[in-house]
């Protein structure tokens, strides 16, 4: 193997303490023998989701064909030698008759968190979340109760404030702080710092209230010890699990019940109490074998990282913008990295990204919503990129991912380019706007949605007609060609002569007409909410929704859109700008208009072909306007001159910039001889030097 300088400098300085050294395996061993299915891809995103071993599936499905495993709640003999295993872990926790699954299980669970067995019980749910919300539902509020939770904490923790509140108690969020002048590592005792906000109450109107802090709460410190571990040292009270009041019962939660008058009795069991229904048996069984393999591997060596395995970050440009995370998550896909560009924790990014109040209300109000893809608003960050290693990440995952950022988004001093230095310096605006003439530029609009001319009629909402339908699934799922690529098949035109919408698909063998005036409309006007915003919809019949299922293979309905009362804010480069209602949206992401020039689509071609490609004889791919599904294409300009406008004039109508359009994996995505075909390009090549997007315009 060739010799790896940057790697044996790393192990020089840290391989004490890399890779396991006193485990069965090392890092290296593990990878390539348990995690095949990683090739070249680099996965972080452990703490959404880590990753399971083959080693390990392969021991669970050679237990499961093995043993017969029996609902306990059941008479079988496998059920009720299943139960008795279980009944017995339960009763007799500090004493375990039988070498059985369920109850090393147990025991495996509780030494696992250095819990006595005699002390604590172990309650199984679906996860996490389940848990929380079982103490929250069941924990008995009162008006004298304080809820108490960190502000950096996850939405599944803040739900249970809901809980709180609805029963007159009050709830209060903390910041948690290290005192500067001590340093955990060294010294003997760490002093943390809790700081309390506001305490919030509802009245019995359900309305918010607020108290002064002062009156309920002071300021707490606390001490820790010094070599706090893995393996949690403030030790949880099992007698708490009394004051946790139940009222649903269930099949494995009663001891007996009477169908027509009102009398239970559940079981004692503390288990068994908050257990509803068949626990996961199959799910439980297979724990045994990933405890082993942590066990393999030792805790000590997993936890000796005091720093954790997470790293939460934003990147800015040399001017001080923002990279929006989900940029930094899109152009890393392309490179194989898979990490998570938001998270569900609203008081970190409030409190680390500087988000005031009014700030999440007015992001709210622009139609922000976990996980979307406005990751910049108002010239603020809405999340923040998170990278997260497991316990089979490596040297070489870590160094991947460093080049990735330092290749994509890092400017190092170099000699610079003319290309160089229309991306790095600002354009100069002309102060009227930029006049799109006849006789310097040329104006076009694309055929490959709706066939309309340059004297195509505008209405409020952009040109007429332009995305007024949409598709839903039965359960009300809005349709998107990434989530189901079939709809680029689906070719339309608009005649407005005829009043008619005609859509074909190459999986229908007839045309569909749809008339303009709603003459096909059977179903009443609705309200209709996507992401945030208000639209008064209508369906179709029967006969129209049964053409588009077949067009893209999933029962679905078509809906248009016929009012929308949204009122438009958006970020417009350094300026924010709030357009009335009479600037109107139909179902668009941003704005009413896309713009891009031949000029820059001829640039980003002359960068493909000189890229070398591993496709269909390593010809490079050939990009045209029709992949940005841009509204107005212009030439006869400067490649990406159009970077620079800041308002646009077209005859009679003037256009204001809405600043670049969030880029979408879907221009990596071509529709050819009814296949589906996805590559990395143009957006790797565009990610290698280009930064800002597609020009948005509205009226």
């Amino acid at each position: 193997m060739a010799a790896d300088p940057e790697k044996e400098l790393f192990l020089k300085e840290f391989g004490q303490g890399y890779g396991y050294p006193n485990a069965p395996k090392n890092i290296d061993e593990i990878r390539a023998t348990e995690f095949k299915r990683l090739n070249d891809v680099v996965y972080l995103d452990h703490g959404g989701a880590t990753l399971y071993s083959e080693l390990q599936m392969e021991d669970i499905f050679k237990d499961l064909n093995s043993t017969l495993y029996g609902n306990p709640h059941s008479q079988s003999s496998c059920s009720l030698m299943t139960n008795d295993i279980v009944g017995e872990a339960r009763r007799q926790a500090r004493r375990y008759l039988q070498l059985s699954l369920f109850a090393l299980l147990y025991r495996t669970v509780l030494s696992f968190f250095n819990a006595s067995p005699g002390e604590y019980k172990c309650i199984f749910t679906s996860g996490a979340t389940a848990a929380l919300k079982l103490v929250g539902e069941t924990f008995p509020w009162s008006s004298q109760s304080t809820y108490m939770y960190t502000m950096e904490n996850h939405n599944s923790v803040l739900g249970i404030r809901e809980y709180a509140l609805s029963k007159g108690a009050a709830a209060v969020a903390v910041d948690i702080e290290d005192a500067a002048d001590l340093d955990r590592r060294h010294g003997g005792k760490s002093d943390v710092k809790i700081i309390p906000h506001t305490v919030q109450r509802r009245g019995e109107d359900g309305c918010r209230t607020k108290e002064q802090t002062s009156l309920v709460i002071h300021t707490i410190y606390l001490h820790f010890r010094q070599n706090a571990t893995f393996r949690s040292e403030i030790q949880p009270r099992p007698e708490s699990a009394k004051l946790l009041k139940k009222t649903y019962f269930s099949g494995g939660t009663v001891a007996a019940s009477i169908a027509d008058v009102d009398f239970y009795k559940r079981r004692d069991g503390i288990e068994e109490h908050f257990e509803d229904g068949t626990l996961s048996f199959m799910s439980i069984a297979s724990l045994h074998h990933g405890f082993r393999i942590l066990n393999a591997l030792t805790m000590s060596a997993i936890s000796s990282n005091e720093m954790g395995p997470t790293v939460s970050f934003n990147l800015k440009r040399p001017d001080g913008s923002w990279f929006g995370h989900r940029e930094v998550e899109k152009l890393a896909s392309l490179s194989n990295i898979r990490f998570t560009g938001c998270f569900c924790n609203p008081g970190a990014c409030a409190k680390h990204l500087g988000l005031s109040h009014s700030d999440l209300l007015s992001n709210i109000e622009a139609g922000h919503v976990c996980w979307d893809d406005r990751d910049i608003l108002h010239g603020k960050p809405t999340g923040a990129v998170r990278v997260s290693f497991g316990y089979m990440s490596t040297f070489e995952d870590a160094r991947k991912f460093l080049k990735f950022i330092e290749s994509s988004f890092v400017s190092l001093p170099a000699q610079a380019t003319h290309l160089d230095l229309l991306r790095a310096t600002p354009f100069h605006p002309v102060a009227e706007g930029y006049v799109l003439g006849f006789n310097s530029m040329q104006l076009s609009i694309p055929d490959y949605f709706f066939l309309l001319d340059v004297e195509s009629p505008l209405s409020s909402t952009g040109l007429l007609h332009d995305r007024e339908w949409l598709l839903k699934s039965l359960s009300g799922e809005i349709l998107t060609q990434k989530k189901v690529p079939e709809m680029g098949f689906i070719t339309t035109l608009v005649d407005l002569k005829l009043g008619l919408l005609i859509v074909e698909s190459p999986r229908c063998k007839e045309k569909l007409q749809i008339e303009l005036k709603s003459g096909q409309s059977i179903a009443g006007r609705e309200v209709m909410e996507i992401y945030s915003q208000r639209y008064e919809v209508q369906g179709y019949c029967n006969e129209v929704d049964i053409w588009f299922s077949n067009a893209v293979g999933r029962s679905c309905t078509l809906v248009r859109s016929y009012a929308s009362q949204n009122h438009m804010c958006a970020q417009s480069r350094s300026i924010r700008m709030c357009r009335d209602v009479d600037t109107r949206l139909n179902f668009v992401n941003e704005a009413q208009f896309l713009l891009i020039s031949e000029e820059s689509i001829a640039d980003l071609n002359n960068r493909l072909r000189s890229k070398k490609h591993n496709g269909p004889n390593n010809r490079p791919p050939e990009v045209n306007p029709v992949r940005f599904r841009p509204n107005l294409v212009v030439s006869g300009g400067k490649p990406y001159a159009e970077d620079g406008w800041r308002s646009v004039r077209i005859g009679e109508r003037n256009f204001t910039s809405m600043g670049g359009c969030n880029r979408c994996q879907m221009i990596n995505t071509t529709f050819t001889a009814g296949t589906v075909q996805r590559s990395n390009e143009p957006l790797a090549t565009l990610a290698s030097y280009r930064r800002l997007k597609v020009l948005s315009l509205v009226m």
